[in-house]
């Protein structure tokens, strides 16, 4: 094992990442979602980049369909080829959001994203969480005695 200098990504910050392997299965990347740019006057956006980790390069991706700006929201990895995001802040409307979306990067060009429903309550709006995915049986996670 050997560390290396990737190339520059764009300058980011209120970001998430994870580590994904592409839809057709060829390539492991880094995505990376949302947050403010410090060379647009820290507005908040909706840019996916994806970082191809075997040939070392950058590309931007519109996979928005939908999914609005945010920063400081919450992410994890989903059946390895998906990024889920939940929440975060909407600088342009103030607003903290208590949406969830699944991220699909289908190669380095290409990215599909999708309003989960969610069928109970959506908790309140929140930034700066942590997601975190809890593996389920078919039993009772929580059961009511009375």
């Amino acid at each position: 094992h050997a560390w290396w200098e990737m190339t520059s990504s764009p300058q980011r910050m209120g970001t998430t990442a994870e580590m994904l392997i592409t839809r057709d299965g060829e390539e492991e990347v880094l995505a990376i979602f949302g947050g403010r740019e410090a060379s647009d006057g820290y507005a908040t956006d909706s840019a996916l980049y994806v970082y191809a980790v075997a040939n070392d390069t950058w590309a931007s991706l519109d996979a928005t369909m939908g999914l609005g700006a945010r920063q400081d929201h919450s992410s994890m990895v989903y059946n390895g080829s998906s990024m889920l995001l939940f929440g975060g802040y909407d600088g342009s409307t103030s607003k903290y959001l208590s949406d969830l979306w699944r991220v699909n990067v289908t190669d380095t060009t290409h990215g599909h994203a999708e309003r989960v429903v969610i069928t109970t309550s959506e908790p309140e709006g929140r930034y700066g969480a942590s997601l975190t995915a809890i593996a389920m049986t078919n039993s009772t996670a929580l059961s009511d005695s009375s």
